[in-house]
């Protein structure tokens, strides 16, 4: 999955530090008559190092530049960008308990209480050609979780410990369009930014959170004029709960959550 995640990344900024190729490419105006004294210079040079550099990048740039493709294009893809505003809920399996113990004995017990709706922007990039997208984004990402957290020792006691966290999203999806319908579908990259518990107020307990973990979407989108209505699930490869700590030692929940988001989106070009 890092692998996809970090394929897919190579491929987006490629194709940008082409499209600044295409754009230098612009300032040449008699394509006929400059490319048929370049070609002449490559065919009479003894040696690829016998041409001026600037030749050699007039080439590039010529050939670039005579790709198929409109304002917006790159090397034949349609390039589109927007700004996005989403919202999510987590699913959750409420019967999953964790049980702390410590020198035999029960102390604590977690389970979740409910998720709160996410609140999610940032930005799109989208490239086209034919029916198939390729489309990474670009979202800070906001979300609570309320757990139960059950005082097994003093008389039972139970408190509500609120986790806030906030991410940095990149998802990186591949796509079909057919008329306005789409499927979407891709990995994504959540890098950690920030959070604040209540959970480490109570005595013994941290946290530790991971630079990078790695999930996946998959989902249906409409397209209506500029703009973009889409429905995803959003499934993740690393354990609820994953980075508390109880004296020290790592304490999961067993499932691994997943979200349902829905994203509105406005093409600004």
């Amino acid at each position: 999955m890092k692998s996809l995640f970090a394929l897919s990344i190579f491929l987006i900024f490629t194709l940008i530090n082409n499209s600044s190729a295409q754009s230098n490419a612009g300032i040449f105006i008699n394509y006929d008559y400059l490319m048929q004294s370049q070609l002449e210079q490559v065919h009479n040079a003894n040696n690829p190092s016998d041409l001026p550099v600037n030749n050699t990048v007039f080439l590039a740039n010529t050939l670039l530049s005579n790709i198929p493709g409109d304002d917006n294009s790159i090397l034949g893809f349609k390039l589109k960008f927007g700004i996005l505003a989403e919202t999510s809920y987590y699913i959750l399996d409420k019967n999953d308990i964790i049980t702390i113990a410590s020198n035999n004995i029960d102390k604590y017990k977690i389970y979740v209480k409910n998720a709160e709706l996410g609140i999610h922007f940032g930005v799109m990039v989208r490239l086209q050609i034919s029916k198939l997208l390729l489309q990474p984004e670009f979202i800070f990402n906001s979300n609570v979780i309320n757990y139960h957290v059950d005082d097994l020792v003093n008389t039972n006691a139970s408190t509500i410990a609120k986790e806030k966290y906030q991410y940095f999203d990149i998802p990186v999806m591949l796509g079909y369009k057919s008329g306005f319908l789409r499927f979407m579908a891709g990995s994504v990259g959540h890098v950690f930014i920030n959070n604040k518990s209540d959970l480490v107020k109570i005595e013994n307990f941290s946290q530790t959170f991971k630079s990078l973990t790695l999930g996946y979407q998959a989902g249906l989108g409409l397209d209506i004029g500029n703009f973009l209505i889409d429905l995803r699930y959003e499934g993740n490869l690393t354990k609820l709960g994953a980075g508390i700590k109880y004296l020290g030692k790592k304490v999961y929940f067993s499932q691994k959550p997943g979200r349902v988001i829905a994203t509105l989106t406005f093409l600004i070009n």
